[in-house]
């Protein structure tokens, strides 16, 4: 009488194999979800960051200035009066920021209304946006291109 004790080279290969196409087609959908939350977290943030320089440039009768330095991956909000940095923030790797026709600093009057309208893109690996800064009292808009 014969017993058997553990799995043939075929049946260990064909598992294997399995697996690794499994493996082979996940990696790119966990990929590209990375990718898509990470920026929507950064967009949030960057959009609840400029209404809040709006709104302090309203409530405070100050300038706030919102410096975004692509080059360093960060952006701060600056009290100009006092050149005090009230927050500072970094840009994730993954995300890429390019000033279009955006002027640096972002300054809204004590009216809430952008002194310099413009245009910035941001990239990440697998899309391109556009953030618009209109003219007149709202804040800034985003679509994918």
């Amino acid at each position: 009488m014969s017993t058997r004790n553990g799995y043939t080279l075929i049946e260990t290969v064909i598992v294997l194999l399995t697996l690794s196409v499994v493996i082979a087609i996940a990696v790119p959908f966990h990929s590209k979800t990375v990718d898509a939350l990470t920026f929507q977290t950064f967009y949030q943030q960057f959009e609840d960051d400029v209404l809040l320089t709006q709104q302090l440039s309203m409530t405070n009768q100050a300038f706030y200035d919102l410096m975004i330095l692509p080059s360093q991956q960060k952006y701060f909000l600056l009290e100009t009066k006092t050149e005090r940095k009230v927050l500072e923030r970094s840009i994730p790797d993954t995300i890429k920021l390019e000033l279009q026709t955006l002027k640096v600093p972002v300054r809204f009057s004590s009216d809430g209304t952008i002194y310099s309208p413009g245009s910035m893109r941001i990239k990440t690996n697998s899309k391109s946006y556009r953030v618009v800064f209109p003219f007149g009292k709202s804040r800034c808009y985003m679509y994918e291109i």
